[in-house]
């Protein structure tokens, strides 16, 4: 049974009268109680089913910290002032869950070691360059090159020598697709502004060193530039996204396999697709970014939320380090996760090492353990993956078969490519629903039941990692795991 301790209950009463006005200057900053339990704040999300169960009133603070987070600090595009105010929030609310009551100043300061392998609870905030419009302006560059090779490809009819410049164009256009959405390649980032981004993170050192272990939970910050076609309909997104990249591709094939002599219908063509790739670079409106609450404050805010819950519970963890992980920067390509890696990959696979990320936690039907990522070109560790889906059934809920991520990734990628253990929990229908990437991303949108199953699933799987790691036994409970609350 968790019961939450004597701060904890001060924090549920402080923030039961918390109040936030809209008008507010969204560049104000306040450290928000770590747990709500009055329901009003988050009237306006779905009902919970489950209402009694112990787990809501975090699942219930994490809606009410996403509606703090929208209204006061503003748009959280990577590398923005509104991303910056909300790390320090989130580096805020660790330092109240981790840290022990104010130490003494006199204490002597902590030799300096690597951050992951501190040996006492501390919060990190560290900072790397992004470009962030980078990422989502390959669909404009793409257009870009895909119709000026059409261009060039007429000009090659009449004036000799001038189809290599119909191929090379074709082929930028392509190698431009691949590297940027395909891998999530740095390959247009020299050509765009640079900003600084951050990723905040708090290490609650194994009580005995060295540990053994190291589990790393986290989310994202930032929110994503809006999606103007899937604001309109989820088909009209796809519609779009396949014109789009068919523009590409015919440029391609025009380039290198069709002749001139079918004349007019290749001139057709290449108009239909050229209308096409201009429609689908409108799709991406940099002057808006969206408020983010499930895509991926529900992510972040989890993070948190969980640390709390296993301060509350009194768990013990004597030979595994455990790292709550919010990074910066995840819509601009997965920049903060891979800054992370590359600052800490000495530290990251001396002790074994899983990261588990969480990513748009709505839809609790759609609740799936994710394997594959990155376009369905990277593979998530099994074990971690069997770990967790084991976890989800001693709480009683059936994730079903792991699923793939076919279109997008998210920062568990940037570990599986490094060698990290990694997986990804997630809940959102595949469509992709209207929400995603668009202005209906709100914290009134939010669904604290899902919340709350997915904090369940977390907390029973950091129990079994403590255990085993990722060699957890087929029934946990032969050896000493206590499951969580059916959900």
């Amino acid at each position: 049974m968790i019961s939450p301790t004597l701060e904890g209950k001060k924090m549920l009463a402080e923030c039961a009268t918390l109040e936030l006005d809209p008008q507010r200057p969204r560049t104000a900053f306040a450290a928000v109680p770590l747990v709500a339990e009055d329901a009003a704040a988050t009237s306006g999300c779905f009902v919970e089913e489950g209402a009694g169960d112990e787990l809501l009133p975090y699942a219930r603070w994490v809606v009410d910290a996403a509606r703090h987070v929208i209204i006061s600090f503003g748009p959280r595009s990577g590398g923005s002032q509104g991303e910056l105010a909300a790390q320090e929030y989130f580096a805020a609310v660790l330092r109240d869950t981790i840290l022990l009551p104010a130490q003494p100043s006199e204490e002597a300061p902590e030799p300096r070691v690597p951050a992951l392998c501190a040996t006492r609870p501390q919060v990190f905030c560290e900072s790397f360059a992004v470009h962030p419009h980078a990422f989502m302006a390959f669909i404009p560059v793409m257009a870009a090159l895909s119709i000026l090779s059409m261009g060039a490809f007429w000009i090659a009819k009449f004036v000799p020598g001038s189809g290599v410049l119909c191929w090379v164009l074709a082929h930028a256009a392509l190698l431009t697709m691949v590297l940027e959405m395909g891998l999530y390649r740095e390959f247009l980032d020299p050509l765009f502004p640079r900003r600084t981004s951050h990723n905040v993170f708090a290490v609650v050192p194994a009580r005995r060193r060295p540990a053994k272990r190291r589990l790393i939970i986290g989310g994202h910050a930032d929110a994503a530039f809006e999606w103007r076609y899937n604001a309109c309909h989820p088909l009209i997104l796809w519609v779009m996204n396949l014109w789009g990249i068919g523009c590409c591709i015919f440029a391609v094939v025009c380039a290198n396999f069709v002749p001139y002599r079918f004349g007019w219908a290749v001139g057709a063509l290449q108009l239909f697709f050229c209308v096409g790739g201009v429609l689908h670079s409108l799709n991406c409106d940099f002057r808006t970014v969206v408020p983010g609450a499930n895509d991926n404050l529900s992510g972040a805010l989890c993070t948190l939320a969980l640390a709390q819950i296993l301060r509350d519970s009194a768990e013990s963890f004597d030979d595994i380090d455990l790292v709550f992980l919010v990074t910066g920067s995840e819509e601009a390509g997965l920049r903060g996760a891979k800054a992370f890696v590359e600052a800490h990959l000495p530290e990251l696979v001396s002790t074994e090492t899983a990261f588990i990320a969480l990513e748009t936690l709505r839809e609790l039907p759609h609740m799936k353990i994710f394997s594959t990522e990155l376009n369905g070109l990277v593979r998530n560790s099994m074990p971690l993956c069997d770990l967790l889906g084991h976890a989800a059934r001693l709480v009683g809920r059936d994730l079903g078969d792991y699923a793939s991520i076919y279109v997008g990734s998210s920062d568990a990628a940037a570990f599986s490519q490094r060698g990290i253990a990694a997986c990804c929990l997630g809940a959102m229908s595949p469509q992709p629903p209207r929400y995603y990437h668009t202005r209906y991303d709100d914290w009134d949108n939010m669904d604290a039941e899902t919340l709350r199953v997915a904090l369940s699933v977390l907390l029973q799987t950091v129990r079994l990692f403590v255990l085993d790691g990722l060699s957890a036994p087929a029934d946990a409970a032969v050896h000493g795991a206590t499951p969580a609350v059916e959900v």
